[in-house]
């Protein structure tokens, strides 16, 4: 399954764990309460229901809730950057630019721009929560859409989640054991192999190890001096 094929829905009134289906569109598997006295083991039968479809960890989206999300329109300069807009929507939020996240959607216009906003510590505290209740973040997106945007904005995408092999996958779980078989017993292999050279290497000669044998070789090198007597 595709990392991104889940998600988690963050809301007042509750907790969802998603799923796209083929048309791109979330299905709900399972919910619980966030005012929920038995929340924490609630979350853990949503996260074993998540990694019976992914990994021990599932990788996630996180949905927002929408009221968290400050949306406006910012009139644009003949010189339009990100930093401006962020710069605009800061000032009206009241907030010093490095305690904002924001998207910028798809201008109708030439002089204007939709720009989506949430602040930092939103983030933080999600990416806290959804870690705490054992995913792995990845997106942190809007829940819903937003005018001006033909798709729900992303405002920060989670580097810590991204992997280029996934380690709990099933496929490499075999791949990794049968390495460590092939080594293994190349080892085996190795090691019998220097013990075998050692002992024929170290090995006494027959007729040291046999003294019947040590006896006749003595006789036999000493006859050519018999002889010449």
């Amino acid at each position: 399954m595709n990392k991104n094929q889940l998600a988690l829905n963050l809301s007042k009134t509750s907790i969802q764990l998603l799923k796209k289906d083929s048309s791109k569109s979330w299905n709900v598997l399972g919910s619980v309460d966030p005012s929920s006295k038995n929340l924490e083991k609630d979350l853990v039968s949503l996260r074993n229901q998540a990694a019976a479809l992914s990994t021990k960890k599932p990788i996630v989206d996180v949905l927002l809730p929408r009221e968290l999300v400050l949306s406006q329109t910012i009139v644009i300069e003949d010189n339009f950057s990100i930093e401006h807009c962020k710069k605009v929507t800061a000032k009206r939020c009241g907030l010093n630019e490095n305690e904002l996240l924001i998207a910028v959607g798809d201008s109708s216009t030439r002089s204007t721009v939709p720009i989506a906003a949430i602040s930092a510590n939103s983030i933080t505290e999600s990416r806290n929560f959804v870690k705490r209740a054992g995913f792995r973040p990845e997106r942190y997106l809007a829940s819903s859409k937003i005018s001006g945007f033909k798709k729900s904005p992303v405002f920060f995408n989670d580097n810590s989640s991204k992997r280029f092999i996934d380690l709990e996958g099933q496929t490499i779980t075999r791949v990794l054991s049968i390495i460590s078989f092939v080594l293994f017993a190349g080892f085996l292999i190795s090691l019998t192999s220097t013990y075998l050279e050692y002992r024929s290497n170290n090995k006494p000669y027959n007729y040291l190890a046999d003294s019947r044998e040590f006896r006749n070789k003595n006789n036999l090198n000493s006859e050519p001096s018999l002889l010449g007597e």
